[in-house]
């Protein structure tokens, strides 16, 4: 998360994710504990096997995902399904931790890019600037812009999604307007 500009959320998805555990503590209360051996058991495994996989390939991301599963492991192996099932936001909000996006591959950027210079030419042309867009680049009088691949915004989407999928949790009970929340920010 240092080295990762996009990922700087990182820090504060296990505190999100502790935050609403905390929040749902009184449906807990009242879950019987019911450990699931047959499942938590088998995911335990799993994920000591996804880490040394990833450990021996040194592919970072079986790494970090390992850790996502062994946490589901470990509430299945000693709390049950009832209780994965109370906690399954914020075990799945940790997801945001991981950096998928380092894997994007780069003609993803592309289309990002055009529409953010097509968005960009639209508010110059209604402030009532002159400007004329070719592919990416917007000419201007006296200078071209490139609208670079750092500035496509796919970079943002996770973050936007990071920070957009809570706030719709808190602020709506409708799962429509969660998602149509989301899917603005985004």
């Amino acid at each position: 998360w240092w080295d990762n500009d996009v990922y700087t959320h990182g820090f504060l998805v296990p505190f999100v994710s502790i935050y609403f555990a905390w929040i749902g503590r009184e449906k807990l209360e009242h879950i019987e504990p019911s450990p699931n051996y047959i499942l938590g058991l088998p995911l335990l495994l799993a994920s000591l096997l996804m880490l040394l996989i990833g450990h021996s390939s040194s592919v970072i991301l079986i790494q970090e995902v390992s850790l996502i599963v062994s946490i589901v492991g470990i509430i299945l192996f000693l709390l049950g399904t009832r209780y994965l099932a109370a906690l399954w936001f914020p075990v799945k909000y940790l997801l945001f931790m991981i950096p998928f996006l380092r894997f994007v591959p780069g003609n993803l950027y592309l289309p990002f890019q055009l529409f953010s210079a097509k968005m960009a030419a639209a508010i110059l042309h209604t402030i009532g600037l002159s400007c004329l867009r070719n592919s990416i680049y917007i000419e201007l009088p006296n200078i071209t812009l490139e609208v670079a691949p750092g500035c496509s915004g796919v970079n943002y989407l996770v973050s936007i999604i990071a920070i957009g999928s809570p706030l719709a949790i808190i602020s709506f009970k409708s799962w429509i307007r969660r998602i149509t929340l989301v899917i603005m920010g985004i």
